[in-house]
């Protein structure tokens, strides 16, 4: 398992320009951004300068929130502008070697009715799949708490998972993300249970982050961390993160744990996690 700090969320006590040396500083080998402030030449030299890996880059999206803020790949009348989109993201991963591109479902517009919209969606990462290197990214989809944003298009990680399982391309898989997974169970009116153990196996039926990343494990892409309510720091929260770490070494986890969340109190001292995933 590989730490990576997301740029846009950690070490914000510094300007961007400065946030890939302060990572570094800090120990992490691999950082993650939904989409720079800076060229993507600059970001590619402020990798190698750092001896940074880039894991994760989300497609452009919209202004925060105008009805595009999450992008348009579910709008059936934006196909072009998503395409464009998708295009610039990936010669930004191709010039920074990034490992994986989130494409955003995006907000359902409320006159198009959502299986056109979904279908649009399915459509347009068929497409995005078909642009693919040989040797290139990974794409990454991710169901988005609906408490925080309503009308995104996707209502949850089971409707995430059937899209990924529905495609059935290994170059397509889920980003798991235990802030919304934690939203989503809270909101269903499911607290912390006790914890599960190795030897009882991951009950399905166990309503946890930990249980939930079980049921889907096979077809995870990358992880991102956050605490339920409120997206701080992990342990800051209602989510058992002791339990959802177990999980992650009992299920041979073994890809990049981006930390996605709001320090509470500076990021270096929010990085605790990292000593909680070696054990």
């Amino acid at each position: 398992m590989v730490p990576d700090a997301n740029l846009a969320w950690l070490f914000t006590e510094v300007d961007w320009p400065e946030r890939f040396a302060a990572a570094a500083a800090a120990g992490f080998t691999a950082v993650e951004m939904p989409w720079p402030p800076l060229p993507p030449a600059e970001v590619a030299q402020r990798l190698a300068d750092h001896d940074l890996t880039s894991t994760l880059v989300n497609v452009p999206v919209g202004e925060p929130g105008s009805e595009e803020a999450f992008g348009w790949a579910c709008r059936p009348d934006a196909v072009d502008r998503f395409r464009e989109t998708f295009t610039e993201a990936l010669a930004y991963a191709d010039l920074t070697g990034t490992r994986f591109i989130h494409v955003l479902a995006g907000l359902c517009p409320p006159e198009v009715d959502h299986d056109l919209a979904y279908a649009t969606y399915r459509d347009n990462l068929v497409w995005a799949l078909d642009q693919l290197h040989s040797d290139g990214p990974t794409l990454v989809i991710e169901a988005i708490n609906r408490r925080d944003n309503p009308l995104f298009l996707l209502d949850g990680l089971t409707e995430a998972t059937r899209l990924v399982r529905s495609v059935d391309d290994p170059r397509l898989r889920l980003l798991f993300d235990t802030f919304h997974c934690g939203v989503e169970l809270l909101e269903a009116g499911l607290r912390r249970t006790p914890a599960a153990t190795p030897e009882h196996g991951w009950s399905p039926t166990l309503a946890t982050v930990a249980s939930r990343f079980a049921e889907v494990r096979d077809i995870v892409g990358h992880v991102q961390l956050g605490d339920a309510p409120d997206r701080t720091q992990p342990g800051s929260g209602v989510i058992d993160f002791a339990q959802f770490f177990t999980a992650l070494r009992d299920l041979e986890w073994v890809g990049f744990i981006g930390g996605e969340y709001r320090p509470t109190a500076g990021t270096l001292a929010s990085l605790g996690w990292r000593e909680q995933l070696r054990g």
